[in-house]
């Protein structure tokens, strides 16, 4: 900004003499100047680099010329504009005395005869713009000067001016046309044909402060604001005020309705009835208090509107000239960052990799930011430099997940096809480094070493980051690790990870010693216990992050994105934890978000839903698709009895937790019998009684439907039904922590045992053979492969060339059945020694949701399949960036 001041002061100094800065809003920068001519002090107003680049400073010294116009005793006028370098400037008289904003932090609250006072002036002025086609669109103490007492309207315009002109480039600013203590519902939806209705609700809120010291609504942060204004009504000024008269408490109330054709047509109106005039064209009506049902009305119909909000709205960036009070959203830029529409962010789905993977990193000058792009099938990484717009594709990254910069900036390393490889970060050759089967993400050291997790995250290795031999670091598997960061000096890593028991957690894993530590522990089995000051139901998943400053960051389960004060040496908390961001995107029920900080301290996340999955649905051969009204949606497991009358199905409840249902597929009945599973994985017993499930502190479990709320443990180790034999003495079972398959015979005699496989790589997702001779199974580096029972070492690979997933044996045991990519095979067998298999043949077009567990089911027919289908709400809602300096004062440091 320097070098720009002294190009104005070079350029205007035949006109104006610039003194010193007044301040910084959302916009623009104010500076004092000397009106040389005329001999008067004037403010000069500059628009922010960025957004002038964005809108062009012709373009918006254009739009300004209907501002100029505007003459009227309470608005502040302009004098002057111009372009200086392509930035552009515009000048006002510069008004001696107070803003309201100066009043009210100094008084709290006016004199109800001031208070009208003022809003009837403010409403005068703005009542004269609406009637000349001009709409103000920021409202607020800070733009409503007091000069002798009276009210002048300043920047009347300036927000129409910089939308005219930018259009709908103005998101890629990151700034917001508005401020959230005085934003209308409308307004805060992003709708941008706004009415004069819009300004009324803005005074409403501007005169309910003043009266009574606060905005109708305050939260800790601006998103929180939001929320509350679409979901809560107002307080009455009376209850707050006993001195405030009914009419005025009517007439702000009537201003602030959330549905603009409940409010005053025009600001004149809304002045007329402060007065307690009647206005003209419409009588002054009253706002009347909700009874309880039109609460519950309200909450209804305003519900989807406010989760829009928290989803995409509330988080948009936001200037303040000055703070705005005590619980006013910290001094920081958050920046809505639009990435191409050719290449939206994807996520890698579980199916493929083993968990939700990360999807974008921030380069460590927090100057360029890379992320996954171009569609599920085969996704690429790209680079986008955060001062430009357009984003780069690296050749050779076809297929990229989790990627992560090298400490210097000049790599980023990745995963693809089963192996860690890196790029440089400006584009070239992309060179493979180790084999990494599994992957669920890497850390690059500033000691030139890659640490990374393979097996789904039970291993954890190393590579020099210049390639050769991979090593693995000597530690237990004790948890299956997601993710995983350096802390200060490299000793420890902070991971997120899963336990046997079924926990989600925080881990600091030592990098030498081959020690863990807990640091937050969530279940459902066991209290909390071995943690920090975090609350036991803060976390599933997670993706912490350690900021510079000292503060642990991690997600909640509804998303939320809190930070608290963290001793990197001592391994401690300290403090109070902080709210960040909300409408942070998760993948699936365990929690897995996506976040990432700079080593500038610029965060980035991304917001959107966290479904990916929709209803239940019958799929025929035919291609015919018939959604159920399962009323459960993001259904993540399931399975069909075996008389084809009902469906288990696993879903996660809004806890977080993961829930066991039955479903009556011909009554559309259903019945919850338990909560807290451990994995999405369900199986029917052979006679179709009793469910195989996997529950949290309890392990391998039998659920009786007719005992909802009981489970009886086979083995409390934890492990995955993978299929049982249809005599019902075997279960074949998966581990999160092995890529081996198992068998519990079902005596109640015997423990779990490993079943060799022939197949390199792993073995997962088995199934019998109705005779219960053959097991069919996905490998770990793809393909479809079937073995006898138990195992030789004779194997078929059946999938060909195809990559396979999650395969079914028919009932008949004359088919098998698996989807690939976005398709749905089937390949007939033919019984015999030995067996002979035909080639895939593709009976349906339909994608299946790619999720961890078994995505569909076959009926015992073998003519439908029970299907969660995909939905397009998997991909992300927006990127956000939260530029140095987010963390709010009150945080630890």
């Amino acid at each position: 900004m320097t070098d720009i001041v002294g190009r104005l002061s070079t350029a205007l100094a035949d006109r104006y003499r610039i003194e010193h800065e007044l301040g910084q809003g959302g916009m623009a920068t104010v500076y004092l100047a000397e009106d040389l001519k005329h001999d008067r002090k004037v403010a000069i107003k500059v628009l922010r680099p960025e957004l002038a680049a964005v809108i062009g400073a012709e373009r918006f010294l254009r739009e300004i010329k209907t501002i100029a116009n505007l003459q009227h005793p309470h608005i502040l006028g302009l004098i002057d504009s111009g372009e200086v370098n392509g930035t552009a400037y515009y000048v006002m008289p510069f008004v001696e005395g107070e803003s309201l904003r100066d009043r009210l932090s100094r008084e709290k609250q006016l004199p109800i005869a001031d208070a009208v006072r003022i809003a009837t002036e403010v409403g005068s002025a703005l009542d004269y713009a609406h009637r000349h086609g001009v709409i103000h669109r920021d409202i607020k103490p800070e733009n409503i000067l007091l000069h002798d007492g009276q009210a002048l309207v300043a920047d009347f315009g300036i927000a129409l001016a910089v939308s005219s002109a930018g259009g709908t480039r103005m998101t890629e600013t990151g700034m917001s046309l508005g401020t959230p203590h005085y934003m209308s519902p409308e307004q805060a939806m992003g709708e941008r044909e706004l009415t004069a209705r819009s300004d009324v609700y803005a005074l409403g809120c501007v005169t309910y402060e003043m009266l009574v010291g606060e905005p109708p609504f305050t939260g800790p942060t601006a998103q929180a604001v939001v929320a509350k204004m679409m979901t809560e009504e107002p307080r009455s000024l009376t209850i707050q005020r006993s001195t405030v008269p009914a009419l005025v408490d009517d007439a702000v109330l009537t201003a602030l309705a959330k549905l603009p054709a409940d409010r005053f047509a025009s600001a004149a109106e809304f002045g007329s009835a402060l007065k307690g005039e009647t206005s003209p064209g419409r009588p002054m009506t009253r706002a009347r208090p909700l009874t309880r049902l039109d609460a519950r009305s309200s909450s209804r119909r305003l519900a989807p509107r406010a989760v829009v909000v928290l989803g995409l709205i509330g988080l948009a960036a936001w200037g303040w000239l000055r703070p705005m009070g005590g619980d006013a959203v910290p001094d920081a830029r958050r920046v809505n960052l639009v990435l191409p529409d050719s290449a939206p962010i994807e996520f890698v789905g579980e199916a493929a990799v083993g968990v939700g993977q990360t999807a974008l990193a921030i380069s460590p000058d927090g100057r360029s930011l890379v992320y996954v792009a171009g569609g599920t099938a085969r996704p690429r990484l790209y680079v986008r430099p955060l001062d430009r717009f357009e984003a780069t594709p690296l050749a050779g990254t076809e297929g990229a997940f989790s990627p992560f910069y090298s400490p210097d900036g000049r790599w980023i390393g990745f995963f693809a096809d089963n192996q860690l490889k890196k790029v440089p970060s400006s584009g070239g050759p992309v060179t493979t480094l180790a084999d990494a089967p599994f992957s669920t993400g890497g850390a690059w050291s500033t000691q030139g070493r890659i640490l990374f997790l393979t097996k789904g995250g039970s291993e954890l290795q190393q590579v020099s980051a210049d390639g050769g031999r991979s090593e693995r670091i000597a530690n237990s598997p004790s948890a299956s690790i997601k993710t995983l960061t350096f802390l200060p000096g490299e000793r420890w890593l902070l991971c997120t990870a899963y336990a046997n028991e079924g926990y989600y957690f925080l881990l600091a894993r030592s990098v030498q010693r081959g020690e863990d530590r807990i640091l937050v522990r969530h279940g459902t089995a066991r209290p909390w216990q071995d943690g920090m000051a975090i609350p036991a139901d803060a976390l599933i998943g997670g993706t912490p992050r350690y900021d510079r400053h000292g503060s642990l960051l991690y997600t909640r389960g509804d998303g939320t994105l809190l930070a608290i004060g963290f001793d990197p040496e001592r391994l401690e908390t300290n403090g109070e934890q902080v709210v960040i961001a909300q409408g942070v995107r998760l993948e699936s029920w365990s929690g897995h978000s996506q976040i990432s900080l700079g080593g500038d301290g610029t965060l980035a996340y991304v917001t959107g839903s966290n479904t990916g999955v929709g209803p239940l649905a019958w799929l025929d051969r035919s291609g015919r698709l018939d959604t159920l009204p399962f009323p459960a949606a993001n259904s993540l497991g399931t399975d069909i009895a075996p008389d084809g009358a009902r469906a288990a199905v696993s879903v996660p409840a809004v806890s977080g937790s993961l829930e066991l249902w039955i479903y009556d597929l011909r009554s559309g009945e259903r019945q919850r019998l338990l909560s807290g599973l451990c994995g999405s994985e369900i199986r029917w017993t052979a006679d179709g009684r009793a469910i195989y499930a996997c529950l949290s502190g309890s392990g391998l479990v039998q659920v009786d439907p007719a005992r909802p709320g009981q489970a009886d443990t086979l083995t409390r180790a934890t492990f995955y039904p993978s299929s049982a034999s249809r005599d019902g003495r075997l279960l074949l079972l998966s581990s999160p922590l092995s890529d081996s398959m198992f068998v519990l015979p079902l005596d109640g005699q015997s423990a779990p045992q490993p079943v060799a496989y022939t197949t390199q790589g792993g073995a997962f997702q088995p199934d019998f053979s109705p005779d219960g001779h053959w097991v069919v199974y996905l490998g770990n580096a793809g393909g479809v492969f079937v073995e006898p029972f138990p195992i030789t070492g004779e194997v078929y690979r059946i999938s060909a060339q195809l990559e396979g997933d999650v395969p079914t044996w028919s009932r008949s045991g004359t088919e098998i059945v698996f989807p690939s990519a976005s398709q749905f095979y089937s390949v007939a067998v033919h019984q015999g020694s030995p067996p002979r298999f035909d080639p895939p043949r593709l009976i349906s077009t339909q994608r299946v949701a790619q999720y961890s567990g078994r995505p569909y089911a076959m009926a015992p027919d073998g003519r439908r399949f029970l299907m969660r289908v995909p939905t397009s709400e998997h991909s992300a809602g927006a990127v956000y960036l939260l530029l140095n300096g987010f963390l709010p004062e009150s945080t630890p440091r």
